[in-house]
């Protein structure tokens, strides 16, 4: 078969692949019972001029619920049908992304992280179509593609992402390089004038409440139900004829858990952020004074620090999953090792375990006097499985870090 007909008909599978998946997703929504109530709490909040509704999303990354109101008009169910098709359209461009911007690598590279994130969207299931979290995470996606062409780039879309949704501003420490390295301030400084003219544009547009409200919104939160140090409490919220807990819907807009050992698991999961960001200082110093910066660490680097995110939060929204996504599909093309494929196939696995949580069972998680409830047993293996990622992520990270440091650039004098 000629070279460009074989190259041809890849491309053809791998597209058909992707539409499969997200033609599966279409007809699945009938079962998603009341899982698009958030579209509608964006197209309330946004029709209606006295409403603070959306106060908790940072500003920019309502635009693309604004951008839907301008293409769909103050039509319910034209908003509805408008926002699936952008999300759909930046799940193709991300798609076509992976595909086209990895040329030069190995056709199987590609095929497998086409065929990863083909499966990863299916799998998630109705929060991947119905929610706000795939245009970060793609942004993130993105930038770790840039990681391996221009990785001046990478620093833009992290610093969009971050005004997105804020949890990506942690991964700005994969632009940092060696003390020597001009590119480290380069990097840095485009980041920075990234968030500058975006903070500026908000101020202009909403002005400095709406900058800081979802910081402040974030501080009220109480224990969210579904995250990993609540595992334990939830178990044992469960059993039946405990009332010791009491589980109900806060006004951070999701369940909430408070009783006993409750302010201990908040405390562990303060504790837990903290370290979080102490060892991603600890990441940057070390890169920093030994000059280790190259793409594949950089990108080991955004994954593990993602997935101890999605451990140390006080909230574990099922979304969350779609964070990862993109970063995990870049490493399927370009890091060849047995961790990241590991990491793959947990991604996946979570994913699938998220869409059976939400919506099919997640009434489990606060009505259920059965700790072996499906909905329960599926939380308490997301949970534990979010943990193993981390880890394993982590064991990546070091491995990256000892083959950098093996071939470090020893200065001369």
């Amino acid at each position: 078969m000629p070279k460009i007909t074989r190259t041809i008909s890849i491309h053809f599978a791998l597209w058909s692949l992707w539409l499969c998946g997200r033609g599966i997703m279409l007809l699945m929504r009938p079962f998603w019972v009341d899982s698009d109530a958030d579209i509608h709490y964006y197209f309330a909040s946004l029709t209606d001029p006295a409403s603070s509704g959306t106060a908790e999303y940072p500003p920019v990354g309502i635009w693309p619920a604004e951008v839907t109101l301008w293409l769909a008009g103050e039509d319910p169910e034209r908003f509805l049908l408008t926002f699936i098709a952008l999300i759909l359209l930046c799940d193709a461009a991300f798609h076509g992304a992976l595909i086209y911007g990895s040329r030069g690598l190995g056709t199987k590279d590609r095929v497998f992280a086409s065929v990863f994130w083909s499966l990863f969207a299916p799998l998630l299931g109705a929060v991947y179509l119905y929610r706000l979290d795939l245009h970060p995470a793609a942004g993130v996606g993105i930038a770790a593609l840039f990681l391996f062409s221009y990785p001046a780039l990478t620093a833009v879309f992290i610093g969009w992402a971050t005004m997105v949704k804020l949890w990506p501003g942690l991964l700005a420490v994969a632009s940092v390089r060696g003390y020597r390295n001009t590119r480290t301030y380069i990097d840095i400084g485009v980041g920075a004038i990234t968030l500058t003219v975006l903070t500026i544009a908000v101020l202009l547009r909403s002005g400095v409440w709406r900058l800081l409200t979802p910081l402040t919104y974030q501080g009220e939160r109480g224990l969210q139900i579904e995250s990993v140090v609540a595992t334990p409490l939830l178990f044992r919220a469960a059993q039946p004829g405990s009332d010791e807990y009491e589980l109900f819907y806060a006004a951070s807009k999701s369940f909430e858990i408070t009783g006993p050992a409750v302010s201990l698991a908040l405390s562990i999961a303060s504790a837990l952020m903290l370290l979080t960001f102490l060892m991603a200082l600890t990441f940057a110093l070390v890169v920093f004074r030994y000059d280790l910066w190259n793409p594949q660490l950089a990108l080991s680097f955004m994954v593990s620090a993602t997935s101890m995110l999605l451990v140390a939060n006080k909230v574990f929204s099922p979304q969350y999953i779609t964070w990862l996504g993109p970063m995990v599909a870049v490493a399927v093309v370009f890091c060849h090792r047995k961790l990241v494929s590991a990491i793959a196939l947990l991604t996946l696995a979570l994913a699938g375990l998220s869409h059976c949580i939400y919506p099919f069972h997640y009434a489990d998680l606060f009505s259920s006097d059965n700790p072996l409830a499906i909905g329960l047993v599926a939380i308490y293996l997301r949970n534990s499985l979010v943990v193993a990622l981390m880890l394993i992520s982590m064991a990546w990270t070091i491995v990256e870090l000892r083959a950098a440091y093996a071939h470090r650039r020893v200065p001369t004098l």
